[in-house]
């Protein structure tokens, strides 16, 4: 109705700014955060001094991963009503997008001593801020300020959940079920589904694999109708990427790309070691590491044009230049040395640029690429388990899941064929958690470096981790994860008839 009420005004008045502000607000509310910008943006350049839309128009950029216009936006914000808690804490958030969380900290402080629509957020956006740096129970108090301004705050459990190990008998357990069980004011899809993921790992935490795999199933599906994805042509695209990189191919460009050592390049599917590898060589004192970063997506991007889907970039390479090549490795190594400079080495890890590793040996012939594996069952079932803050699209559906690793395993089994092996070495996480100094010895001497003893004291690192492995890596390894799959199988049965199935010819990279 009020959709509708807004077009009729449009329809008098196409220049009516606020009916464009509330259509935003639909669409953003509606998970079309796209439209949100487009929407957002019409209405400021109509009325370009509503800090509200300015808001909201940053939170809209924050949702389709584009930090840096957020921030602009979220300032003027901040310009046109200096008091604004919204404009401090979207400041804060924005910067946290962009790997600076000490800073985004005094934001989210500064938010919360103001009056604001809703006060719990700014709680809530704090407490994610010091679980990036590692503060736990800083973190987890935060939740508990959110949790009295709001108690049905589904943001507050879900990062409550994360921080935290449930044992039989907790109330948290039980006030999260009667959330569930009798929802409330602001409790539409968005909310049901983050508290769907934290009381399922409550259940996890205490071993009620049954209902807490009704609450996951529940939670991804809610997750998956958000937003449209064709599973079959991702998986087409994967095995179009692997069939293309053949000797000829490498052979064509041999002696290009912009020289450097700087970069590491860690990937792999999620929730398969990557967060724990980039901490291991981030305790190095020659090496940084800058967490996912989404330069070589944007390279990628760039190489494609318009025209192109990403994932189609090897068409792209037909028509593309050695020397353009260069210039592509040269942009992101000047991008990536200004992130910390004087380190022999600097460690991106985005984990799906597995996608992209014969590209980044071409553009960058002298960059090293660690490639974490784990079992395939393992990870595909932390990945179902977990709602990620970024689009994992492939992980809300236990057969799009397992397809995509199918797609996964035929592109790096093509790197592990045609990479030299002084510039791209596989890591299995098992292997790591059986001997982690063998092989963070091993991982240090692949980079060229001397071995120092503080890669093993990992955990104690203060540095931010922005990724869903924030609480893992701030502790000593364990080896419950492994093998985790067997006692949760029969809730597996679309992924395991996927991963079991026998190859199809297509699945070959040949």
């Amino acid at each position: 109705m009020a959709a509708e009420l807004c077009r009729r005004a449009l329809g008098i008045d196409p220049r009516h700014a606020p009916a464009l502000h509330l259509l935003g607000l639909i669409a953003a509310e509606s998970g079309r955060p796209e439209r949100a910008v487009d929407l957002f943006g019409e209405a400021i350049a109509l009325d370009a001094d509503a800090p509200d839309c300015a808001t909201a128009l940053g939170e809209a950029l924050l949702a389709v991963q584009r930090p840096v216009d957020a921030l602009a936006s979220f300032r003027r914000a901040l310009q046109l009503e200096p008091t604004s808690a919204e404009a401090h804490d979207g400041i804060g958030s924005a910067l946290r997008a962009l790997g600076h969380p000490d800073a985004a900290l005094a934001c989210h402080d500064a938010a919360t001593s103001l009056p604001a629509r809703r006060p719990e957020l700014a709680f809530v956006h704090r407490a994610a801020a010091l679980m990036e740096l590692g503060r736990l129970d800083e973190a987890l108090g935060a939740t508990d300020q959110a949790l009295a301004r709001n108690p049905r705050s589904a943001q507050a459990w879900f990062i409550r959940s994360e921080l935290k190990r449930y044992a039989r008998g907790d109330a948290d357990l039980a006030r999260l079920e009667a959330l569930l069980e009798e929802p409330g004011p602001g409790s539409g899809p968005p909310e049901r589904t983050l508290l769907c993921f934290a009381a399922a790992k409550a259940l996890l935490d205490v071993g009620d694999d049954d209902r807490a795999f009704a609450r996951l199933h529940e939670g991804n599906r809610l997750e998956r109708g958000t937003f449209p994805y064709d599973s079959q042509a991702t998986y087409r695209s994967q095995l179009r990427i692997a069939r293309a990189f053949r000797p000829a191919l490498l052979q064509r460009f041999a002696g290009g790309g912009h020289r450097t050592e700087v970069p590491v390049f860690v990937v792999g599917m999620p929730r398969s070691g990557t967060t724990l590898i980039e901490q291991v060589l981030a305790s190095h004192p020659s090496i940084h590491g800058a967490g996912e970063l989404p330069m070589v997506a944007g390279l990628v991007r760039e190489l494609c044009g318009p025209d192109l889907h990403p994932l189609e970039y090897p068409r792209a390479l037909a028509a593309t230049a050695p020397a353009e090549l260069a210039r592509l490795g040269r942009a992101y190594a000047d991008e990536l040395g200004a992130l910390a400079p004087g380190k022999a080495r600097v460690v991106d890890k985005m984990h799906d640029n597995f996608l992209y590793a014969g590209l980044i040996h071409l553009m960058l012939p002298e960059a090293r690429i660690i490639h974490c594996r784990r079992d395939a069952r393992d990870t595909c079932l932390s990945c179902y388990t977990k709602r990620f803050g970024t689009r994992i699209h492939y992980a809300y559906d236990l057969g799009e899941l397992g397809l995509f690793y199918r797609g996964y395993e035929a592109v790096t089994a093509r790197w592990r064929m045609l990479l030299p092996a002084d510039r791209y070495i596989e890591v299995r996480y098992e292997d790591v958690v059986a001997d982690a100094e063998r092989e963070a010895r091993r991982l240090v001497a692949f980079l060229g470096l001397d071995w120092d003893a503080a890669c093993l004291e990992f955990h104690r690192i203060e540095r931010p981790v922005r990724t869903a492995s924030a609480v893992q890596v701030r502790q000593p390894l364990y080896a419950t994860s492994v093998g985790r799959w067997r006692a949760v199988a029969r809730q597996l049965g679309p992924l395991l008839d996927i991963l079991n199935a026998t190859p199809d010819a297509a699945d070959g990279a040949d």
